[in-house]
């Protein structure tokens, strides 16, 4: 056998060996998310025992909300899921179940996930439930943030008032 066949011999074999080892690292990469994956689905499931234990009464399971935008004038539509929604006493809360780093409210993507749920869903505020730990926090937004969306109504409710105010004052 001549050098060439033994130098082909052997980047083949290493070709093999280095395809079996990205094999293997893929499969554990894909066992790891579907065990992550598995673990959120069950401390998601369990954090309703703790909303109940807390008092709040759960409304619905995986609410959607949906809101329109545009791209250079193209309309899109973006559709939100949260985890629960919930009630205690007059207050309707949006809960966000999560474990790990995800948790910190002061995490950029945790933070822009809450204020749009807190923007986009008719809710009196959003809760963030620390599976982990079993622990529930109400993150806050400044009202200019949350009630932006509102002004409109507001607005037009305003209008309507003082229209009806100075018809009632010119039927006099």
């Amino acid at each position: 056998m001549d050098a060439g066949w033994i130098v082909a011999l052997a980047l083949t074999l290493a070709g093999l060996v280095t395809a079996g080892v990205l094999r293997q690292r893929q499969r554990r990469a894909a066992a790891d998310l579907r065990q992550r994956a598995l673990r959120g689905h069950s401390l998601e499931a369990a954090a309703a025992d703790q909303l109940r234990a807390r008092g709040y009464e759960i409304l619905t399971r995986h609410p959607e909300a949906r809101y329109p935008f545009t791209i250079d004038g193209e309309p899109c539509e973006a559709r939100l899921t949260g985890d629960y929604l919930v009630r205690r006493g007059r207050r309707t809360l949006l809960v966000e179940v999560k474990t790990g780093a995800g948790v910190k409210p002061e995490r950029r993507a945790t933070r822009r996930q809450l204020l749009e749920y807190a923007l986009h869903f008719p809710v009196d505020g959003v809760l963030l439930y620390d599976a982990d730990a079993d622990t529930l926090r109400e993150v806050r937004f400044p009202p200019a943030a949350v009630t932006a969306r509102r002004a409109p109504l507001a607005l037009a409710f305003l209008a309507g008032a003082l229209c009806g105010a100075l018809a009632a004052v010119l039927c006099h």
